[in-house]
């Protein structure tokens, strides 16, 4: 590591001083230049600590100096500083902690839309949730299952018992995803199928999915999917497929805080389990991206940039 000067505050930030940075697939992908940036660029594209410094143009009155907020889409939370655009900043309560909030910022924002925006699920609904014991993977299992649809989460054999905590109608692991389907659904398919895992599992979603099924493609873990030929939608039942981003459902203060307020209130009713699976120094930057990329992790990561 090295020292650089502290980030100058523009007319539209705020200068934050971070207790941790969240760690997130999407950090693996900058790094590997799938979504590439200008270099040399900041690392890190989540995180959360106290307002140091307001610029000169902003007017929220929830961000005022010393106020705890979490932030995504500014890169650079591997730091001690970061320097944010107000439009992806979320003040939080005391009440909740900075392990907490961040827990519920990336993931969790990502986790509410899909269940709520992109496939608004309902009792009547039966989904497929691909990763279930990743960050995002166990938020959206228990929305949907507090939703009341009937879940079919897919994780890996050491995840599993954390997987069955939260309710789902079935647990399975992904070469038992045909069967699963096959018999939980009388042979129907499913409703929605949420799968981040990408490259080496979209496949095996969309042949899980019935008649007129929709197809939520929003992670590259594996890889980025391959094209998908519009007559292969016709042919497997008219099916709907999308790939949604974060930055498209939060594009207004409005919507970001709406969705932050809904996850905020479940988790301080009990209602939401958040399971951070490890905390990371900042000198392990190196390891914690391997570790994610291994798929050992179950829940979030956090890097502690102060240690």
């Amino acid at each position: 590591m090295s020292n650089v000067p502290i980030p100058t505050c523009g007319a539209n930030q705020i200068l934050v001083k971070n207790r941790f940075a969240g760690l997130n697939f999407i950090d693996t992908y900058f790094r590997k230049g799938l979504y590439p940036k200008p270099l040399p660029m900041g690392v890190g594209y989540e995180g959360g600590g106290e307002i140091m410094e307001v610029g000169a143009d902003v007017k929220d009155a929830d961000l005022t100096l010393g106020k705890r907020v979490t932030y995504f889409g500014a890169l650079g939370s591997y730091a001690e500083y970061t320097a944010v655009d107000t439009g992806t900043v979320l003040p939080w309560s005391n009440d909740i902690p900075y392990e907490a909030a961040i827990h519920l910022t990336c993931v969790g924002l990502t986790s509410h839309y899909l269940c709520n925006s992109v496939f608004p699920l309902t009792s009547e609904h039966t989904c497929l949730i691909l990763a279930a014991g990743g960050g995002a993977g166990q938020l959206l299992v228990q929305q949907a299952v507090l939703k009341g649809a009937k879940v079919i989460a897919v994780t890996s054999p050491g995840k599993r018992t954390l997987v069955e905590s939260f309710g789902p109608a079935a647990v399975c692991g992904y070469d038992d995803i045909p069967d699963v389907v096959k018999n939980l659904t009388d042979g129907a398919g499913v409703h929605v199928a949420f799968d981040s895992v990408g490259k080496a599992t979209w496949e095996t979603s969309m042949k899980s999915l019935r008649r007129r099924g929709t197809l939520v493609l929003y992670g590259n873990a594996s890889g980025p999917v391959p094209p998908i030929s519009p007559l292969d939608l016709s042919k497997n039942g008219s099916l709907y497929v999308t790939r949604p981003t974060l930055a498209h459902f939060t594009a207004t203060a409005e919507e970001r805080l709406e969705r932050a307020s809904e996850l905020s209130t479940l988790y301080m009713s009990g209602e939401l389990r958040l399971h951070v699976d490890k905390v990371f120094p900042l000198g392990e930057a190196q390891a914690v991206h391997e570790y994610l990329e291994s798929g050992q992790s179950s829940g979030k990561i956090l890097i502690d940039v102060n240690a």
